[in-house]
């Protein structure tokens, strides 16, 4: 039985070049990311942003939060950090101190996701994971079995985000409506001009939607857990690639569909990289790590408790109970917290679980109306292109929608950076947006629990 574990232990190898072009991915991502966040410098990181940090502080005041950005709230320090961590990507891609670079990078990406809670993404989550597990990733010298359990995780954690998904797909919207990239595209500000012309075909949308569900189950699921057939594995991560290039087309979700098909990277066998005949000189592929060397089987158990609790369990209080024992016997909330692990995929599952706006969608005679309600003017519209700021205006000025203080100087703000001459117009968007979303969120809780409760 051991040897049977071991055997299939072997067959989880990420090959050196997929992990070195990953790199490299990673770090021009980053740098995207980096330069994408300077964009938007005079709104969340000049001396007049508009979410002080004395704010920032109060909601993150358990010690295991922390950022650079909190030593000084001056627009001069927001420079100097933003400067270390592109000398840290250049330290990546141009020396061989390839983990010191990341690390360094990795230090202010955590400090800028954590410096403004209201513009965080999916892409970031998986973006700091994926640059952690380069970090601890074990030497070569190191045992072999540490290092294929340590890919193994690194594969799992890859899949598990599919997997995680596709367990709240039960519903009808995705097998017999299936009308899921219907309402994602109607109900979603994110939303390319190309994806709203698809809703006047909800034919192809229908068989968009079934397409999307199967991908998203059967390529993660072959390529994981039948690892060892590398040409079958090539063509599912060709499909998935394929697949995070089309959300990018049709969904303006930050670097998240870049990040994905980044990940997806991993799993393309070693007979690939023959086959396109790239190589690379390992002499400067030096990969050594100043740390002992259970540091990475560390982190791979701690990746892997932290999967185990966050996989969802709707309605089964026994696991619910059994996963929070588990957290709080490792102390995984303090760990992962303090790594910036986050493991929150159910987002990017449109259904009535996971979207408020669905319950009210589903209600409305007009969908068109709604789509145009919640889109806004084209004039405001054009500020929101950028889904941090769009992030920001959701989550931040609803999270304060009884606080006409903060409003009225949110308002004033956004009105002053995006030049607008008045507020009147982005006033009323807000409030009318304000009042769907509470409204919305109301109705969509109610409807659960009606659901828990079993009343019809």
């Amino acid at each position: 039985m051991k040897s049977l574990i071991l055997k299939k232990l072997e067959e989880y190898q990420i090959s050196p070049e997929s992990l070195t072009i990953q790199r490299l991915a990673l770090c021009l991502i980053i740098a995207y990311d980096f330069i994408e966040r300077l964009s938007l410098f005079n709104w969340f990181y000049s001396d007049l942003r508009i979410v002080s940090l004395d704010l920032i502080k109060i909601e993150f005041s358990a010690w295991y939060y922390w950022s650079l950005f909190y030593l000084n709230a001056t627009a001069l320090w927001s420079v100097i950090l933003f400067g270390i961590g592109f000398l840290g990507i250049s330290i990546t891609l141009f020396t061989n101190y390839k983990k010191l670079g990341l690390l360094i990078a990795w230090v202010i990406l955590h400090s800028l996701q954590l410096k403004d809670w209201s513009v965080l993404t999916g892409g970031d989550m998986l973006l700091n994971i994926l640059v952690l597990f380069h970090i601890f990733h074990p030497e070569p010298a190191q045992s072999k079995k540490i290092i294929h359990f340590y890919q193994l995780v690194l594969l799992l954690q890859i899949a598990y985000i599919y997997f995680c998904l596709n367990l709240h797909r039960s519903t009808e919207i995705w097998f017999i409506e299936a009308s899921a990239l219907w309402y994602t595209f109607v109900s979603s500000i994110s939303s390319s001009l190309l994806a709203e012309r698809l809703l006047n075909y909800p034919q192809i949308l229908e068989w968009c939607t079934r397409f999307v569900y199967l991908t998203e189950v059967i390529a993660p699921f072959f390529a994981f857990f039948f690892y060892a057939k590398e040409k079958p594995r090539m063509y599912c991560v060709l499909i998935m690639i394929l697949f995070h290039l089309g959300i990018a087309i049709f969904m303006n979700l930050g670097i998240f569909p870049y990040v994905c098909m980044s990940a997806w990277l991993l799993y393309l066998p070693g007979s690939f990289w023959k086959l396109i005949k790239l190589k690379f000189d390992k002499k400067k592929e030096d990969l050594r790590w100043p740390a002992h060397k259970y540091t990475s089987l560390f982190f791979a158990v701690l990746i892997l408790l932290n999967l185990l609790t966050a996989l969802p369990f709707p309605g089964d209080n026994e696991i619910l109970k059994f996963q929070t024992r588990i957290k709080n016997g490792f102390y995984l909330t303090e760990l992962t917290s303090l790594l910036g692990i986050y493991q929150s995929w159910l987002l990017y599952s449109p259904t009535p679980q996971t979207l408020d706006s669905w319950a009210s969608v589903k209600t409305k005679e007009n969908q068109s109306l709604f789509a145009h309600n919640l889109k806004s003017s084209s004039e405001i519209r054009e500020h929101f292109k950028n889904l941090r700021l769009w992030n920001f205006f959701e989550n931040y000025l609803v999270a304060h929608a009884n606080n006409e203080k903060i409003i009225n100087y949110s308002l004033e703000f956004f009105c002053k950076r995006s030049n607008l001459a008045t507020g009147t117009e982005i006033q009323i968007y807000y409030q009318h947006y304000t009042h769907t979303y509470l409204k919305e969120k109301k109705y969509h809780e109610e409807i659960l629990r009606k659901k828990i409760c079993g009343v019809k």
